[in-house]
Parts: structure tokens; C-alpha cells; sequence
């Protein structure tokens, strides 16, 4: 392939119509037997499995007896086969194998009915002509298997945009995954039992197509529709893939075939892939990744080995096997991960790699085994466990007294330095420690500009993004203690003077509470609020702390950890709540949907919200020092400060009695419980809270200025 193809199904249709009867799949149902007994016998006899007598006739591609093998003409048969009926569907007909839902219509679908109301890509796509279309959106819902190749080819070839939906999410992510992205059909590969899809049909409101490849390699007409590249209005898209909703909300984003082109294209030139190499599929359909892994077979006439998903996902270390029995690798000896052999070889090779990538200061001296590593409930890698591991580790003989004599001298040039009497091995200097250094610094040099002695129960607390806080003696200039709190610590803790009590919250949702009686800094209580913390928690006048949570509830909590009342805005939070004396009753909370919610404080009902326009991800600030005396009422009315992420500067009069006003004002709405005094524009973005102090504003901008700005009533 001398040029950069136009598109996927053109290239597509070129190779597989040069090279028809190459392998193009393998469906490896019996390499999987053979590998899962290659796992036997290695676990009882450490040697290396004979995987050469297993296979079958076929020496290239490696085929066992059971497996399944596809050519480029039985896949090309198929994607022709599936991408009519998928036409037909769209365009109002009917298939035998199409399950609609209960009273759904059978007319057609046509394009532009589709939103993407989790992130809205949809309508926002930069850089796409005026002339575009929006696609339809199909789902996918097919684990990794010559199944899901055919049904995505089929979409590209209709037109229209996929949307992988993984078998292995629970029910309800892939109903909101399904609603938001606005998926009008799912293709499916049959169920083993009649009532396998019923809840996907009558749950989510889309008709259900299956996919047989088998009965589509029977019929081999040609197909009728035009390649996507040869149309007069392109798609705006041509796939829609899911974040996973760690910091919230699962968020839709729009892909294009020019980027997968791209992505392809570079890597073909970086590691150029040959009709006699051999491609694994193991990846699961959540990961954009996957993409790569087929593409990359089938537009360069390459074999791609299928293993049964579920089975690769119940035991990983199967990968190995297929990699070894596949000869997807060749002429390169698999280390096994268990380290019972090959440690050393595994080693050199890596120290060898490293020293062609980064800088020798950044190639480490010791290395370590571990067995697998820590993973947090979602699935992903939990750091803050990682450091545990060299406890239980499996060292190279030799390494670890080595490592411990190293670390010795380590901790001695660390204590010199910081003037700290002990640095513990488990301590987070090294991992954080530029932070550390200059905390040491500052307090160190506070201490000695004053000339005084620091009380001993004064102790300086921070946050961490490793998912610790942290307590620091002023005068030892040491850490004393540390707690883990779940997740990044974004906010500022919160310290209820009266109860002795300091407050923290993290990205995991978790609330810790933290006794200061005695200095002994133990935990009163936990609460999970069940959705990322990013702002600052607020305490009340009678001690309750105010949580806003990324994905829009408010929870307000007791010094004892009970919930006193929660409340729901429209959208995102990611600031802390605004609370003063000024507006005693009331909790000022900024959401990224432009609006200003005002919610009692007690009862945490909705008083009154302002629309600014634009999305908040700021707190409110109330000026405390300007008081407004109206003609109608002798109550001092209190000025309140926004700033939307656009640039804008908002000043509202609110008054302290809106509860009264909001009783009493019950049949009239004439007079508006929040009048908006001047609204600014400046020239910058604005991600920071603003300051208000006797009528004046300041406030950081990204034009990189602090403005200040004077209200003149």
C-alpha cells in the first residue's frame, strides 16, 4: 500500500478482492483448548509445551482442530450481506431477524434525530463542513469476535456511525449509554435462548438486529451502496465511544474515519505490518484500542486470531499461550509473568529498552516481581497500594539487601537535608516531595523570622493528589501522621473548631472525618457519597458540612456523620459551596449549567436560582462589608459575586429574609426575589472564585491579569 487510503470500506474491498483466499480470521475455539492445557502442564511441568504437534494440517496460519477460519471473501461476503439488511432497516423495511420493541413504528429512520446529550459532540464537532450530515448511531452489542468485524465494517459501509456496547457493563450503564448517545438499532448476535434479549428490547426502546455470519458467507451478491467516500454529504462521524464515568457521568465522544485512517496510517509506517504476520484480538470493545487491533488486520491482509472473550477475560495469562501458540510473535522468547523464569533475562532486556528511551538518571537500579497488580472496584490500577507491594515482592537474589542498604543512605541524606529526625520508608517524600520540601521550607523559615517558639499542638494539614492528608509538626519539621482518604484531594480540609474536628473529602466520593482531641488523630467517621468531591467542604453555624458532588447532588451532613438533607441541581459540581453570616440561611451552590441555586440551609430547599448564562466552575463569594438598605425594607440586603468560565462577572442583591419574602411573594411575582445589580465581560477565561470586599471585585483572568473592579450604585 503505496497511498493513504480514502476510506475504510474502499480499502477494505481492494485488499480483500487481491488476496480472497487468505486467512483473514481464525475463530480459535480449539487453540483455546490447547492453550488452556499448555497452562496445565506448565503449572505441573515447567517446560515448554509442544505446541507444533497440536495444530492441525495448516502450519501458516497456526490452525488447531476445532477452530474456525474465515477468508477475506467469506468476510467481504458478509459485511455485503449485513450492511444491505442494515440499509433495508433504516430505510423502513423489514428482516426476519429484526426484533422491534413493543408499538414501535416501522418507518424509517432519518439522520439529524440523534443527540448526544451526555457531552453534546454531536452539534459541536469542529472542523466539520456545513455540509455534512449527522449519522444514524447503531450499537454494537457483540464481544470481540468476527461477529463484531462484520457488523462494524457493515455501519462504515452504510454510512452511518457504530457504538461499541460491551456485554460485560451492567444493565444500567448501557441503557444510559443507549439513551443519551440516541442509538436507534443494536446489532446482536443470536441469543442462546428466546428471552436472552427481551430486556435490551423492551428496556431501552431500540429494535434489536441479529448477525449470522455463517448464513451470510451463502449468498454472494454484490453490493449496491455507495462507498462513504464517494458521497456529496460526508458523516460528521463515523463512531461514538464512551468514557468511563470515573469523574462522574459517562461522557460520549465523537471519533471520525479520517482519524482512524490517520491513526492506522502512522502506524503502518512506524511498524509496518506484512501478509504473513499475525494479529491478536484481545482487547476489549470499551477501549478505543480495539479498533486499531482489526483494522490493522484487515486492511493489510493479515491474519487475526479470535480468542472466545470470555474466556480470555476469566484467565489472562491464556494471552500468553495464544501469543506463543499463534506465533503471533515470532522468534521472540515469552517471559512467563509468574518469574519463575527468565527474571534475569526479563530484566536486561527491559534496563536495555529503557536506556533507548529516557535519560539514564531514569532507568531503575532494582526490579521486582509482584504476582498482579492492585485494582481498584472499577477496575483500574489502585496506586495507593502499589507501594505495599514491595513488602510481598519476589526479588532477584541478592537485590534486596542491596536495596536496603541504598534506601538507608537515602533516608540519612533526606533527614540531613530537610532537618527532619526520621524519614520512613513508607513516607511520601519521594513521591511527592517537591510539596513536601517547600512546606518544610515555609514553615521552617516562618519559625525563625518570628524568633519564637511554636506551641507543640500547632500542626500544619494539606492535601495530596496520592490520596493522603497529611499532618506536619511546625517545630520537628517532620510528618507525624497520615490517613488515606480514598481518592485525590482537590479541596481544602475543613476544621469545625468547636467539635475539634477536621474535615476532607476526595475524588472517590469519601468524606473522612478526623478527631483533633489529644492530638492522637484518629477517625470519627466515613461517609461515601458515591460520586467524585472536587470543591472545598463548607461547615455551617450549628457544624454541618456541605458536600457538592460532581454529578449535581448536595448532601449536608452532621458532626456525626448523619445526612441531614440532600439536594439535586441540573448539572456538574465542581466547587465548594458558598456559606456566610451575611445570609445566614442560606447555601449558595454554583453548577456548571450557568446556574446559581440558593437552597435553605436548614430543610435544604430550593429559595431561588439565577441564570447566568454560561457554565460555573467557581464558588460564589458574598461581600460582607457593603450593606444595601432598600426603600421597601429597613433589612440590610447583601451583594453576591459570580464568575461564569466564559469571562463573565456577575453582582446580585439578595436579601438575607428570602424566606419571608419567598412565603409572602407566594401569588406575586412582579417584585423577583434576586435583582442583578452590573454584569462584566472580560477578556479571559475564568476558572477561580472571586474576592468582593466593599463593593470592589478581583479576580484572576486567563489573560493572565488580576482584575479589580469597582461597583458604583
Amino acid at each position: 500500500m503505496a497511498t493513504e487510503p480514502c476510506c475504510i470500506s474502499r480499502e477494505f474491498h481492494r485488499v480483500a478482492s487481491e488476496k480472497p483466499g487468505h486467512i483473514a480470521a481464525v475463530r480459535a475455539t480449539g487453540g483455546l483448548r490447547v492453550c488452556k492445557d499448555a497452562l496445565e502442564r506448565f503449572r505441573e511441568e515447567p517446560e515448554r509445551f509442544d505446541f507444533e504437534g497440536r495444530r492441525g494440517a495448516s502450519s501458516f496460519p497456526p490452525v488447531y482442530p476445532g477452530d474456525e477460519c474465515f477468508s477475506f471473501a467469506d468476510v467481504l461476503s458478509a459485511v455485503f450481506s449485513l450492511s444491505r439488511r442494515i440499509r433495508a432497516v433504516l430505510d423502513g423495511g423489514d428482516d426476519p431477524n429484526l426484533v422491534r420493541p413493543q408499538g414501535s413504528r416501522t418507518a424509517g429512520y432519518s439522520h439529524g434525530e440523534q443527540t448526544l446529550s451526555s457531552s453534546g459532540s454531536l452539534s459541536e464537532l469542529n472542523g466539520s463542513p456545513l455540509t455534512s450530515r449527522m449519522p444514524i448511531i447503531i450499537g454494537v452489542f457483540i464481544a470481540p469476535s468476527i461477529e463484531y468485524i462484520v457488523s462494524v465494517l457493515s455501519i462504515l459501509k452504510c454510512g452511518e456511525a457504530f457504538l461499541p456496547l460491551d456485554p460485560s457493563w451492567p444493565e444500567e450503564r448501557l441503557l444510559s449509554v443507549i439513551s443519551s448517545s440516541g442509538t436507534v438499532i443494536i446489532l446482536k448476535c443470536h441469543p442462546s435462548c428466546s428471552t436472552e434479549v427481551d430486556w435490551i428490547v423492551n428496556r431501552s426502546g431500540c429494535s434489536v438486529l441479529y448477525v449470522y455470519v455463517e448464513a451470510s458467507l451463502k449468498k454472494n451478491a454484490a453490493c449496491d451502496l455507495v462507498c462513504p467516500c464517494e458521497s456529496k454529504i460526508p458523516r460528521r462521524f463515523c463512531y461514538v465511544m464512551y468514557t468511563s464515568g470515573s469523574t462522574g457521568k459517562p461522557k460520549g465522544v465523537c471519533g471520525t474515519e479520517r482519524g482512524l485512517l490517520n491513526r492506522f496510517w502512522w502506524m503502518q509506517q512506524r511498524a509496518p505490518l506484512f501478509g504473513d504476520d499475525v494479529l491478536l484480538f484481545k482487547t476489549p470493545i470499551s477501549f478505543i484500542d480495539h479498533l486499531q487491533e482489526f483494522l490493522s488486520s484487515v486492511l493489510t491482509c493479515t491474519t487475526l486470531i479470535i480468542p472466545p472473550f470470555h474466556e480470555l477475560k476469566a484467565n489472562p495469562l491464556l494471552i500468553i499461550n495464544f501469543l506463543e501458540g499463534s506465533k503471533v510473535l515470532s522468534e521472540i522468547d515469552i517471559s512467563h509473568v509468574d518469574g519463575r523464569h527468565g527474571n534475569k533475562e526479563l530484566v536486561s532486556s527491559i534496563k536495555s529498552w529503557m536506556t533507548k528511551k529516557v535519560p539514564p538518571t531514569m532507568v531503575p537500579s532494582y526490579y521486582f516481581f509482584i504476582e498482579s497488580l492492585p485494582r481498584t472496584a472499577t477496575g483500574k490500577v489502585d496506586y495507593a497500594l502499589l507501594p505495599s507491594l514491595t513488602s510481598t515482592a519476589r526479588w532477584e537474589h541478592g537485590d534486596e539487601r542491596s536495596y536496603n542498604n541504598q534506601l538507608h543512605m537515602i533516608k540519612e541524606a533526606f533527614s540531613d537535608a530537610l532537618v527532619i529526625k526520621e524519614v520512613k520508608a513508607q513516607d511520601d517524600f519521594f513521591y511527592d516531595g517537591w510539596k513536601n520540601l517547600i512546606q518544610t521550607s515555609v514553615s521552617r523559615n516562618a519559625g525563625s523570622a518570628k524568633e519564637q517558639k511554636l506551641h507543640e499542638n500547632m500542626w500544619n494539614r494539606c492535601g495530596s493528589h496520592d490520596h493522603f492528608l497529611y499532618a506536619l509538626n511546625y517545630n520537628e519539621h517532620s510528618c507525624v501522621y497520615k490517613i488515606s482518604c480514598g481518592g485525590s484531594i482537590y479541596g481544602s480540609p475543613s476544621i469545625d473548631m468547636v467539635h475539634n474536628i477536621i474535615y476532607v473529602a476526595s475524588t472517590s466520593g469519601r468524606v473522612t472525618a478526623i478527631s483533633l482531641a489529644d492530638a492522637q488523630f484518629q477517625v470519627a467517621w466515613r461517609y461515601e457519597c458515591r460520586a467524585p468531591i472536587f470543591g472545598s467542604l463548607c461547615l455551617d453555624t450549628h457544624g454541618n458540612v456541605i458536600c457538592c458532588l460532581v454529578d449535581g447532588h448536595v448532601n449536608a451532613l452532621d458532626s456525626s456523620g448523619n445526612v441531614i438533607w440532600k439536594a439535586l441541581v441540573g448539572g456538574p459540581i465542581f466547587a465548594g459551596a458558598c456559606l456566610s453570616l451575611a445570609l445566614p440561611s442560606q447555601v449558595l451552590i454554583c453548577c456548571r449549567n450557568g446556574i446559581l441555586y440558593s437552597f435553605d440551609m436548614e430543610v435544604g430547599t430550593l429559595l431561588w436560582e439565577y441564570q447566568a448564562g454560561h457554565p460555573i466552575t467557581a464558588s460564589a463569594y458574598i461581600d460582607e462589608q457593603t450593606c444595601l438598605i432598600s426603600e421597601q425594607s429597613s433589612l440590610c440586603e447583601r451583594l453576591v459575586c459570580i464568575c461564569s468560565s466564559v469571562g463573565s462577572v456577575h453582582v446580585l442583591k439578595v436579601s438575607p429574609d428570602i424566606k419571608e419574602r419567598r412565603h409572602n411573594q407566594a401569588g406575586d411575582s412582579e417584585t423577583p426575589l434576586v435583582q442583578v445589580l452590573a454584569v462584566m465581560n472580560l477578556p479571559g477565561d475564568i476558572f477561580s472564585s472571586p474576592v468582593m470586599i466593599g463593593g470592589r471585585i478581583f479576580v484572576g483572568c486567563r489573560d493572565d491579569y488580576v482584575h479589580c473592579l469597582n461597583v458604583v450604585f
